[in-house]
């Protein structure tokens, strides 16, 4: 009886709370119509809605520099969202031409001297024109889990690069045809994260050795001899070779404020070098990351300056322009972004 009873009153009750439901879902279909798609509701009646603020783009990061042999200058780019991963083209005054898009980013750039362009990215190694228009590719398995790390040419037109493929640093250089068939690899002896190749075909190669952490310029020949190797008075960050033969290294001196770029003969012999920035605010801290030379001489170095000791999240990206004596001729403070150029700033005072 009891549950009889429960039924009739579900059965009277059930019309009346099957309009209530009803009416509420009418209201808020009402409330969805009045208030336009991507609008912030208002907080009072009558209020006219807001456009959402749209979320901000993550920056442009620049992650390698290479010069290509007219002189122009190749930057690597890539955001956190893959949306303007791409290469941007300067000439050698750092005057924005153009830029490609391109996913995954850009981990590694080298210039063909008939004037293609070979990137790493990801496991791929892909040629473009010089207008950017992507050619052939190749995957490059790494012999290990840690990947590719730099890529260089050589006169004999083979393509040279860094394996980093052991935990305990023992890694290779391997060099490889353009379409991507195995030369020749040797191990370094160390931790190996960039090279390049001389005009001889010589291969220079900054190496850290576990578990002391020292490093020190490596040379191999074309057909990876160990020749000789010199000390290096902090730890490498990239190297390249002039035309001239002469090496360039940048790196971060033992507890210094700023990086340093030092150019020695292919023997070891320093020729010349100077701190990168040449100043800096005695607040700031100034990293280097990478460096390329152009035919005539001139560096250009990449490196990330914080506003605070010890450095934080909130350092910026600079490209410092240097002619072949070291004199500061310009920095870039704004790379480039869609629908514009980037800001270069030609130097009268030092700092950035």
């Amino acid at each position: 009886m009891a549950m009889r009873a429960a039924m009739r009153q579900s059965s009277v009750e059930g019309p009346a709370m099957f309009g209530l439901w009803l009416s509420v879902a009418l209201v808020l279909v009402g409330l969805a119509e009045t208030a336009p798609i991507g609008a912030v509701p208002s907080a009072q009646p009558g209020t006219p809605a807001q456009p959402a603020t749209p979320a901000p783009r993550p920056p442009e990061e620049p992650i390698e520099i290479e010069t290509t042999f007219d002189g122009d200058v190749l930057i690597g780019m890539s955001t956190a969202d893959y949306s303007r991963n791409g290469i941007v083209r300067y000439d050698a005054d750092l005057v924005y031409q153009h830029r490609w898009p391109m996913v995954p980013s850009p981990v590694a750039i080298a210039a063909h001297p008939d004037g293609g362009i070979f990137v790493l990215r990801g496991r791929s190694i892909v040629r473009f024109s010089r207008d950017g228009i992507e050619g052939t590719s190749w995957v490059a398995m790494p012999d290990g889990p840690w990947g590719i790390n730099d890529l260089d040419f050589g006169p004999s037109g083979l393509l040279h690069l860094v394996d980093h493929a052991y935990l305990m640093c023992n890694d290779n250089i391997r060099q490889a045809t353009v379409d991507g068939e195995t030369v020749r690899r040797w191990r370094t002896g160390g931790c190996a994260y960039s090279l390049a190749v001389g005009p001889e075909g010589r291969v220079f190669v900054p190496v850290e050795t576990n578990p002391h952490r020292k490093a020190s310029i490596v040379r191999f020949t074309a057909d990876g001899q160990r020749e000789i190797d010199w000390d290096l008075a902090g730890l490498p960050a990239d190297i390249a070779v002039a035309p001239d033969g002469t090496v360039a290294v940048v790196y971060q001196p033992d507890e210094a404020q700023l990086g340093r770029i030092e150019f020695f003969t292919r023997d070891g012999a320093n020729v010349r070098g100077w701190n990168v920035p040449p100043s800096i605010d005695p607040q700031s801290m100034a990293r280097v990351k990478h460096v390329a030379v152009g035919p005539t001489g001139e560096s250009y170095v990449l490196a990330r300056v914080y506003p605070s000791v010890p450095p934080g999240t909130d350092g910026r990206p600079l490209l410092y322009h240097f002619d072949a004596s070291g004199n500061q001729i310009g920095v870039l403070r704004g790379f480039v972004t869609v629908g514009g150029p980037s800001v270069f700033l030609p130097m009268v005072a030092h700092g950035p």
